[in-house]
């Protein structure tokens, strides 16, 4: 189902899931009107139809049940997430089953109540395929190694490879002096190198404490979209395009490729 086309002068293609909230709803208002029109104020009944009978409905409806079926039992884990006692370990087991697929603000956007010390936990044992619903998971944090010089040379390392240099200074202290060092704006959360590190070396025992401790100042999240390189900024909007029009398939083979062309130029650019 195609619902991208190109611009008057065939240098682009556009799309709904890529407009302005402000074109969104204008283009909703439209949709509206013209469904209100053509169905007689019938709005339901066209809808439903379109989605039940109609062969050009048939992956709205696929996609509705998919993600109706999703919601619901996502609502249940909810439930049963927050029946809980305050501080049992259960929260984060429960938790577990659904942590690898929605985001911290994302599930608790949904209702679930939860700290980042609980979701990094249940984050944890969804990747390394831990569930239980009534046993308490032992050996996932174990020993620490915070005080090893390889773990320490680890966390630099990844720390590095999600992050970018910037054109600001700050000092920190190395040996008791204060050194001017670049600032490293983060390209994703401390929270995920975190688990990146963790999912990527089950042997490495550090809390999520101990890792923020270990993080040099001039490591930080970038607040403005100038603080990132320009064309890792551009690509990861292009990335998040990509994602969405081969999921929900709203876009054109052309424009699919050519998305492909630019995110292969960013890892190109990413890895230089």
């Amino acid at each position: 189902m195609n619902t991208h086309n190109k611009n008057p002068n065939n240098t682009k293609y556009t799309g709904f899931v890529f407009q302005s909230p402000s074109s969104k709803s204008k283009i909703s208002k439209k949709l509206y009107e013209f469904a209100k029109n053509i169905s007689g104020g019938y709005i339901l009944d066209l809808f439903h139809y379109f989605i039940d009978k109609n062969k050009n409905g048939k992956d709205i409806k696929i996609y509705l049940d998919e993600s109706f079926e999703e919601n619901k039992i996502a609502l249940n884990i909810l439930s049963m997430h927050n029946n809980l006692e305050k501080n049992t370990f259960q929260k984060s087991n429960i938790l577990s089953l659904i942590a690898d697929s929605k985001s911290r603000d994302g599930l608790k956007k949904m209702g679930f109540k939860i700290s980042n010390s609980q979701y990094t936990l249940a984050k944890i044992k969804a990747q390394n395929k831990i569930f239980s619903v009534t046993k308490k998971i032992a050996g996932i944090k174990g020993k620490s190694d915070a005080g090893d010089p390889k773990t320490k040379s680890l966390i630099l390392k990844y720390l590095y490879l999600n992050s970018r240099n910037s054109r600001y200074q700050c000092y920190i202290k190395n040996n008791n002096k204060r050194t001017q060092t670049p600032v490293r704006f983060l390209d994703k959360s401390k929270n995920d190198i975190y688990l990146d590190n963790i999912s990527n070396n089950p042997n490495l025992h550090i809390s999520l404490d101990s890792f923020y401790k270990m993080i040099p100042n001039n490591f930080k999240k970038g607040k403005k979209k100038t603080d990132m390189c320009p064309v890792c900024h551009k690509e990861k909007i292009n990335e998040k395009k990509l994602h969405m029009s081969e999921q929900y398939r709203l876009s054109s083979y052309y424009y699919i490729q050519s998305l492909k062309i630019e995110v292969d130029f960013y890892k190109k650019h990413y890895n230089s």
